[in-house]
């Protein structure tokens, strides 16, 4: 499910909400203080290294000195002696797990596992490992370690995305271009400065995954939204971009960069790329565990949600498409330019998907992943073919903004208050669920492409 949200103009400030995902929903154990496993929870090998806390990276020393300079002119060469504090102040990222005792999360676990008492879920969120899979390093969701349980608190912090430091919190100090990717591997540091790397961490909950690699599965599916999770609305170069940076853009496996002017198009395509591989992936995963299948939220919301008499309501059916079946979730501009995923397309609009979605989303996601990870100079040529004639819906009409908003980014060669304009047609009050696309939005994200 990949509708990409509340759009933001390209330059203006805004506030990301972290749309953090759930695992699969079904009547979870009555446990409490235990975070609730499942087989495939405890089937994951054990990670490289153990995590140290937020404490082990916020010394003056190390990412703890004062973070008011990058507050004032952005971020420098220097900023990573502040990134923690800067995290700590203004990340959206810090509150993941506070959410988890809020209003929302209490209505929706009641919804999902019933009531223990009038008003008390049977299985509280800050216990369920569902929850804290994405709301807090991975790595804790099914450690009930006394010292793994009190980091949770942190919400997703330093290690839920570089990796558990005990294996490299000392020796990365250290690290040299010619050093730094074995040095990464051997102590079980995630790779961020490579843009690819990093969308593929973004991903992993904004979009979902498979359990393994250490971590537990992260997959939020339409039960999930059902009960009230908002649906996962995530663009990586959007949501790159307005995030307080905490680091400084730089290419650190070599000696000296600076700074790519096309940065902002090369991460909106690269997280494009890995937005649809992470799909795939836990396609053939939900395939393959069937618990139910097929999932609603592998499917374009739009097809389902509307009003009957809408304009398009019929939602025309593109390369031979039946009438009347559910298209695959669009991942624009990736679904209409990799071939691979014409056959996850081609198996998924069946009225019940067999084993043959499972087979076309693996070929298709390790096609993805070899692109990804190749770093492809993609080209304009990429948006400009990908754009489709005919109507455009809600879904793809916001995927075609952000793309063009990167562009812009990367360019500015158009007029700001034309994305101004569109973003004013698409934004939705947080918190507003509609599937519509107001009248004129589509020309007017369309004439930012021309």
């Amino acid at each position: 499910m990949t509708r990409t949200g509340s759009v933001l103009a390209v330059f203006a400030p805004a506030v990301l909400v972290t749309a953090a995902c759930w695992a699969t929903v079904r009547p979870a154990a009555g446990v409490q203080g235990t975070a609730t496993t499942r087989p495939e929870d405890k089937a994951v090998p054990a990670v490289v290294g153990r995590a140290v806390g937020q404490g082990g990276c916020s010394s003056v020393g190390c990412h703890g000195a004062p973070g008011s300079d990058v507050f004032r002119t952005g971020p420098t060469p220097t900023s990573w002696a502040s990134s923690a504090l800067v995290w700590a102040a203004a990340d959206p990222h810090r509150r993941a797990y506070v959410v988890l005792d809020g209003e929302l999360a209490t209505k929706m676990m009641i919804a999902l596992t019933g009531e223990a008492s009038p008003g008390v879920p049977k299985v509280k969120a800050t216990a369920e490992a569902r929850c804290l899979a994405c709301h807090t390093n991975p790595t804790l969701a099914t450690n009930n370690d006394p010292h793994a349980v009190s980091l949770r608190a942190e919400g997703v912090s330093c290690e839920a995305c570089h990796g558990n430091a005990s294996g490299w919190l000392q020796s990365h100090t250290g690290f040299t271009a010619p050093t730094r990717p074995a040095g990464y591997d051997a102590g079980g540091m995630s790779k961020l400065y490579e843009l690819g790397e990093r969308a593929l961490a973004c991903v992993g909950c904004h979009v979902g995954a498979p359990a393994g690699n250490g971590l537990p599965l992260r997959d939020m599916n339409h039960d999930m939204i059902a009960a009230g999770h908002p649906r996962l609305n995530f663009d990586f170069a959007t949501y790159q971009f307005i995030l307080p940076k905490h680091w400084y853009e730089r290419d650190r496996s070599k000696p000296e960069s600076r700074p790519d002017p096309d940065f902002e198009t090369r991460a909106w395509l690269i997280g494009r790329v890995a937005h649809a591989e992470a799909a795939c992936k836990l396609t053939a995963d939900r395939a393959k565990r069937a618990d139910p299948w097929p999932e609603f939220a592998e499917y374009s919301c739009v097809a389902c949600h509307h009003r009957i008499g809408d304009s398009g309501a019929a939602y025309p059916a593109p390369n031979g498409r039946p009438l009347g079946s559910v298209p695959w979730q669009p991942i624009w501009p990736v679904d209409r330019m990799v071939p691979s995923l014409s056959s996850v397309r081609t198996a998924m609009r069946g009225p019940r998907p067999n084993a043959g979605a499972e087979a076309a989303a693996t070929r298709a996601a390790a096609e993805l992943a070899a692109l990804r990870a190749s770093g492809t100079a993609f080209a304009r040529e990429w948006f400009t073919k990908a754009l489709p004639a005919g109507e455009w819906d809600r879904d793809l009409t916001e995927q075609v903004y952000h793309g063009a908003a990167a562009f812009e980014r990367s360019k500015a060669t158009r007029d700001p208050a034309a994305f101004a304009a569109a973003a004013k047609l698409l934004t939705l009050p947080r918190g507003t669920v509609r599937f519509d696309l107001p009248p004129g939005a589509a020309d007017a994200v369309r004439a930012l492409v021309r």
